[in-house]
């Protein structure tokens, strides 16, 4: 009389483990996938969200210094944290000031032009020359920015329990910001602003 004799690598229980083991590798790299693109999309999303947050007079950084110091447990984290949403808001004004510019000027005059023998400045032109070499210093657009960003930051936060229209703060209150306003306008989809 012959033994039965197991083949455990013939046996269902064996393919049904190795099919398992490769549907869990299958599904970890979808989930590394997933994972990538979540993190990817979040990036992208996270700026957007920031921006909103910080335009809501009752929150402003304030919120993000809360918030980040929970979530990381240590305060230097959660200021690097933080100031990489200020340079976030540094850097969207600074592009938006930057197509800010031209449309206003200083007195609407047309430039004049002079003979290329007049080496000396006249009474009438100094104005001109000075408006004309200032516009084309960049410095001054960007401390501009920097200081309107910072003295909206500085400012006292309004209190939560009121019932604020952020939209019509920044349309009315927001007149003070002009660069931040138009980001608000845009962020906050609403072009009554």
């Amino acid at each position: 009389m012959s033994q039965p004799t197991f083949s455990f690598q013939k046996s269902p229980i064996f393919t049904c483990l190795l099919g398992s083991g490769k549907l869990v590798l299958s599904l970890r790299r979808d989930a590394a996938k997933m994972k990538e693109k979540f993190n990817k999309n979040w990036s992208d999303v996270h700026g957007l969200m920031a921006v909103v947050a910080v335009l809501d007079p009752r929150y402003k950084l304030q919120l993000f210094n809360a918030l980040f110091l929970k979530i990381h447990g240590c305060e230097s984290t959660a200021m690097e944290a933080v100031n990489k949403v200020k340079h976030l808001l540094y850097k969207l004004v600074l592009e938006y000031q930057d197509s800010m510019e031209g449309e206003a000027t200083t007195d609407g005059a047309e430039p004049r032009t002079r003979s290329a023998a007049s080496h000396m400045v006249d009474e009438e032109d100094w104005m001109d020359t000075f408006d004309d070499y200032m516009s084309k210093q960049p410095a001054a657009t960007s401390t501009y920015v920097r200081m309107e960003l910072d003295l909206y930051l500085e400012e006292p936060l309004l209190p939560r329990t009121q019932d604020l229209d952020i939209i019509n703060w920044w349309q009315y209150a927001g007149l003070k910001y002009p660069t931040l306003r138009r980001i608000a306008r845009d962020v906050l989809h609403n072009s009554s602003i």
